[in-house]
This record gives C-alpha cells, sequence and structure tokens, in this order.
C-alpha cells in the first residue's frame, strides 16, 4: 500500500505546484490559486492515511491521526467551495454559500472539541491487515451516529451544488469544463459514500476516498492547464488583430501624407498668390480661410502619421 499512495501523494503535490505556479502569475488567479490550495490538502490528507496505515499502533493514536485527516479534509473543502464559484462562473444564490460555509464552521469547530471527533462516533479498534503484500493498520469504526451521517451528507450537498453548476455551465456551451467537474467531483463524493458505507457497516477494508481527490486533481490539472493555453491562444490571437488593425490603419495614414504632400504645394503657390490681393476683397477672405483649413488638416495628417512610425516595431512579442 506504501507504494500507491506514495505515488498519489507526489501527484497531488506537484498538482499543487503547477497550478500555485500558475495563479500566481499576473493577474493572479482565484481559480488556480484554490486549487492548488485544494490540491496541497490533499497530499496531506494522504500522507496522514500513509502515516494511519505504518506507523500508527493504539486506537488513541488511530483517533488523532484520522482528526487530522479532516481537518485536511477540511481545509480542502474550504478551497472547494472557492473554487467551483469560480471556475464554473455560475451564481447561486448567496445564502447557499452561507450555509456551507457557516457548516464547515460547526463540523471543523466539533472535529476539534469532541473526543473521537467527526469521523467516529466512539472508540475504534485497530486491527491489522496486509495489503499488497504489506502489513498495515486499519481501524474497524464503531456503528455511525448522527454527527457521522450529518458530515457525509454535507460533503454529497457539495457534489450536488457542483453538478447543478455544471449543468449551468453546460447549457451556457462550456461542455468540457462542466463534464470535467461533474465527473471528477462525481467519483470524489461516490468513493467517500464507500468509505461511509465501511463505517456504517463496520468494515476493515482500507479508505479509499483519498484516491478519488486524486483522480478529481488529475482530472481537473489537465482540464486547468488547457483551459490555461486556450486562453493564451486566445490572447496572442486578439494580438494579431490589433497588430493586422495596426498595419492597415499605418497603410490608410500614409496614404493621408501622400494626398497632403500632393495638395501642399498647390497650397502654398495659391496662398502665395492670394496675399498679393487686396485685403478687403470678400472673397479672397473666404478662399484664405479655407486654405487655413486645408493647411491645418496637413499638419494633423503629419502629426498622426509619426505615431505609428514611432510604434512601429515595438507591438508586443510572445
Amino acid at each position: 500500500m506504501t507504494g500507491p499512495l506514495l505515488v498519489s501523494f507526489g501527484l497531488s503535490l506537484g498538482a499543487a505546484v503547477l497550478n500555485a505556479v500558475l495563479g500566481l502569475t499576473r493577474p493572479l488567479s482565484r481559480t488556480y490559486l484554490s486549487f492548488a490550495w485544494i490540491m496541497a490538502f490533499v497530499a496531506a490528507h494522504l500522507y496522514l492515511e500513509w502515516i494511519l496505515y505504518k506507523r500508527t499502533i493504539t486506537p488513541a493514536e488511530a483517533v488523532e491521526v484520522v482528526r487530522l485527516q479532516l481537518l485536511a479534509a477540511h481545509a480542502l473543502i474550504a478551497g472547494v467551495l472557492i473554487f467551483i464559484p469560480t471556475y464554473t462562473q455560475i451564481q447561486l444564490p448567496r445564502w447557499i454559500w452561507r450555509v456551507m460555509w457557516v457548516l464547515l464552521g460547526i463540523f471543523f469547530l466539533v472535529n476539534v472539541l469532541t473526543p473521537y471527533g467527526v469521523w467516529f462516533s466512539a472508540k475504534p479498534r485497530l486491527i491489522a491487515t496486509t495489503v499488497l503484500g504489506e502489513l498495515a493498520h486499519t481501524t474497524v469504526p464503531p456503528p455511525l451516529g448522527p454527527l457521522q451521517y450529518a458530515h457525509a451528507v454535507y460533503v454529497v450537498a457539495i457534489g450536488v451544488i457542483a453538478v447543478v453548476c455544471a449543468i449551468k455551465m453546460f447549457g451556457r456551451g462550456n461542455r468540457q469544463r462542466a463534464i470535467a467537474i461533474a465527473l471528477s467531483l462525481g467519483i470524489v463524493v461516490v468513493l467517500h459514500l464507500v468509505d461511509v458505507v465501511r463505517e456504517a457497516v463496520g468494515g476493515s477494508w482500507l479508505y479509499i476516498g483519498g484516491f478519488g481527490l486524486v483522480a478529481w486533481g488529475i482530472v481537473m490539472t489537465v482540464q486547468l492547464a488547457m483551459s490555461y493555453r486556450e486562453v493564451e491562444d486566445g490572447l496572442l490571437a486578439a494580438l494579431a488583430r490589433l497588430e493586422a488593425q495596426k498595419a492597415e490603419m499605418t497603410d490608410a495614414i500614409a496614404v493621408s501624407v501622400r494626398v497632403r504632400d500632393r495638395l501642399n504645394t498647390p497650397l502654398q503657390t495659391l496662398e502665395l498668390g492670394l496675399s498679393m490681393q487686396p485685403d478687403q476683397d470678400a472673397i479672397v477672405e473666404e478662399l484664405r480661410h479655407e486654405i487655413h483649413h486645408l493647411t491645418t488638416l496637413g499638419r494633423c495628417i503629419e502629426s498622426t502619421a509619426a505615431v505609428p512610425r514611432n510604434a512601429r516595431g515595438n507591438g508586443p512579442t510572445r
């Protein structure tokens, strides 16, 4: 069992580092940072599970290790409550999120303050078993109490919220992202319920909920990496369009400058000729006024053309 747990631990830690790096890129991304937070505590949860199997020798030690696992689980659930709305961009009624946060706080305090935490209703038994040729210790729990069932319902409720958001995402056309979060979180909830059934029937097989979290982490890490690349490709396409528009504007200004240059000499000649006419002539004054407007227009074209000339070659590069 050591091998699968260590591999899962490494995958979770790697996913946490990868998403943290992507999330810390300016501007900061709550989606990637919250998922990095989740995967960091998944890694902590798996490490504590290894401690439970390989280092625990008394029921009291098992209770404390599982208590720490629940603390890690509650920390990653906090990340999930941030991740779901930022990833899906779906607006649910605020009271739903408030209720989920309040319940999470209650479960957190109960897990810290009660003798056996949230997972156990009473003192469990510790037995030795062999898994994949390795000796491991696992717990045989007492019957579940109301607190344990309430905690299981809470986890299922998070999965339901995620599915609702995924369905709305699917309706908006974000099908790939919606399917990724719905299926991967579905795996987490199903495997968590398997662990709950284990506790309910007093089973002695090893916990598998942590592997569901790893599966979710792998699926979502791939999806988030693809989304990051899609955003990058979109930005590059936008930059290409801006460069094309800049080139078109430069060409248009160049044409305007050529028109101005062709008008410049005749205008100067005409202006010189008019300056030799009597000032009181109304027609001459009107012509001078129009010449002034044309000259001003030419200067504006010249000043405008200087901007793209100076900026040419200074565009953003990949």
